[in-house]
Parts: structure tokens; sequence; C-alpha cells
């Protein structure tokens, strides 16, 4: 599995399972793109406030690479994640994912 790492930067309702999360990516061209769904999508772990900021994880598939080193990854799949404007193909730098079975 990929995982696509993000900064969660907001959550509400802590006190419902199981809450809900914002988090941020900064793409390769620099631009932010933010993410709103349930805190588990997020972080394995159970967040608090006190928790902010904190990294977090988005799974993802590889879509593609670039010649200057970038990858294209779609988190689509497998948990049909997109950003608030609909987005869910993002061009990344490698050091953006991880790959393997940990999860944040």
């Amino acid at each position: 599995m990929t995982y696509l790492n993000v900064r969660v930067t907001r959550i509400w309702d802590p006190d419902w399972y199981p809450g809900f999360a914002e988090c941020a990516l900064v793409d390769a061209s620099g631009a932010e793109h933010r993410f709103q769904d349930k805190i588990p999508v997020f972080s394995a772990r159970t967040l608090t406030l006190d928790d902010l900021p904190c990294e977090g994880a988005v799974r993802c598939v590889r879509a593609g690479g670039h010649p200057d080193g970038t990858i294209t990854v779609d988190t689509a799949f497998p948990d049909d994640i997109e950003s608030e404007t609909g987005e869910h193909l993002f061009r990344v730098f490698p050091h953006q994912l991880t790959d393997g079975e940990a999860f944040l």
C-alpha cells in the first residue's frame, strides 16, 4: 500500500466516534489541497485537539512518474478520497509518499 503524507490541521466532533478531521497537502507545484473525512481515514491513532497539528496519511495508488522525478498519485482508490475541490490526482515529490503497511 502507498500512503500520501498529509498534515492533520483540525478535528471536530472528537466526542463522537470516530470524529472528523481536516488535513492539508502541499503538492509539487506548491498548491495546497485540503481533505475532510473521518479521523481513521487519516490516522490509526485516536487524535485529540492536543495532538494538532500532526502527521497523517491518505491511502493512494501511484498513477505515473514524470521526468522531473515527481509522481502522480490517485487518492480515489482505495478509499474514494477527494480534495475539497473534487480533485483526486496529485503530483507530489517521492519523499511525500510512504510504502508499506505502516499507518500513522
